[in-house]
């Protein structure tokens, strides 16, 4: 299908969740595995670094699929696993998919409650981002975040076990620059969903607040500040702002 098929749909359609939109999404999905597999490079070093095995590594990724918190894992590792800071900090990492969830929602109207919750389960930072470009683009087929997803999964889960087995070999996973990684990922994003100079106040106020309750919240409180801060100077902009403003305005109109 070409890529004027993806903008033909009207956004007054009922959302869809059909194989059609997973074939939509597959067929972008190389791009993401390059950076699934390079994250996953990057955990596989640093559990193999803390004593976690291959076959260990690759169950985590599996069954977690979620980069970041599995990182803050690895971080806090400790023989015994220090459990309620870890899943403190699970939470406060991963409450920004609270925030993408109610920006992707009103885009799911008229799908079973099964079939968003689906959707909705897949979410992380990039295919979000593509879907609800997509969405804005006038794009109703759900099933498109399903196809980002079932490539980079498994890619995420190999590299994983790769990583593990090279870490071994690497002092520091640092030095090597492993670290930008994540912070590039995060610029490509971001450039992404630019939507003019009016974008600046969230992602200014975002930084900010991150940064500075970096120096006086514990442990990873900092993101959920952040995120807070970003997204309520969001609902301040004068246009109609970005997906989380967009979202509450159409359920207030209801």
């Amino acid at each position: 299908m070409c890529s004027s098929d993806l903008t033909m749909n009207s956004s007054s359609e009922p959302a869809r969740l059909t194989w059609r939109g997973v074939l939509d999404g597959l067929k972008i999905a190389p791009p993401l595995m390059l950076n699934s597999g390079i994250y996953g490079i990057i955990f596989g070093v640093m559990a193999a670094q803390v004593g976690l095995s291959a076959i260990e590594s690759g169950i985590m990724s599996v069954t977690v699929f979620a980069g970041a918190a599995q990182i803050l894992v690895i971080e806090n590792w400790a023989r015994p696993v220090p459990l309620l800071a870890v899943v403190v900090g699970l939470l406060m990492v991963n409450s920004r998919h609270v925030l993408m969830a109610v920006a992707m929602r009103p885009h799911l109207d008229g799908l079973p409650v099964w079939k968003q919750l689906l959707a909705s389960s897949v979410i992380v930072d990039d295919n979000w981002a593509i879907m609800m470009g997509k969405f804005e683009q006038g794009y109703r087929d759900a099933g498109y975040i399903l196809g980002l997803a079932m490539l980079a999964i498994p890619c995420w889960t190999a590299m994983t076990v790769v990583g593990n087995m090279i870490g071994g070999n690497i002092a520091d996973p640092r030095r090597w620059g492993f670290d930008f990684i994540i912070v590039a990922l995060a610029i490509v994003i971001l450039a992404g969903r630019w939507r003019g100079v009016s974008t600046l106040l969230p992602w200014g106020v975002a930084a900010g607040v991150a940064v500075a309750a970096s120096y006086w919240l514990p442990g990873k409180g900092y993101i959920v500040a952040g995120a807070i801060a970003g997204s309520l100077a969001g609902l301040l902009r004068p246009d109609p702002g970005g997906p989380l403003k967009s979202a509450l305005n159409k359920e207030a109109a209801r």
